[in-house]
Parts: C-alpha cells; sequence; structure tokens
C-alpha cells in the first residue's frame, strides 16, 4: 500500500480546544466532510490529533461558522 508523500498535520490541543474541535468536526460531517483523524491521549490535557484529511481551514471555517465563503 503506496502512503501519499505529503506529511500528515499533526495538532496538540488542550482539552478545552478539543472538545470545540469535536463540535467543529460534528458541523463539517453533517455539511458532507469527511473529516478523518486519529486522537491519541484523548483523556490527557493535551490531546495530540493527526489529521488525515486534507485541512481546508478557509472552508471548514465558513461551515462551521454557518456562512458562505466568497
Amino acid at each position: 500500500e503506496r502512503r501519499c508523500s505529503m506529511a500528515e498535520l499533526v495538532v496538540k490541543l488542550p482539552q478545552a480546544e478539543y472538545q470545540t474541535f469535536l463540535k467543529k468536526v460534528a458541523k463539517l460531517r453533517k455539511a458532507g466532510v469527511d473529516v478523518q483523524y486519529q486522537v491519541a491521549q484523548a483523556k490527557k490535557r493535551v490531546v495530540k490529533i493527526t489529521m488525515l484529511t486534507p485541512v481546508e481551514p478557509d472552508k471548514w471555517d465558513a461551515i462551521c461558522d454557518g456562512g458562505t465563503s466568497g
């Protein structure tokens, strides 16, 4: 199996930001964006998230804020 050469994005979030992240992912999935990620140490103070889906911050923020981009 060949892996994409693009490095996966790894982010470390404190618990509060992790909860916000989960809410955003739920909104994105409702909007039809399939966000794939892996979580390490979900119960710790700082949660390590590996994003498997290429991140599109502008598009995602527009969806999460309920606005339209452009």
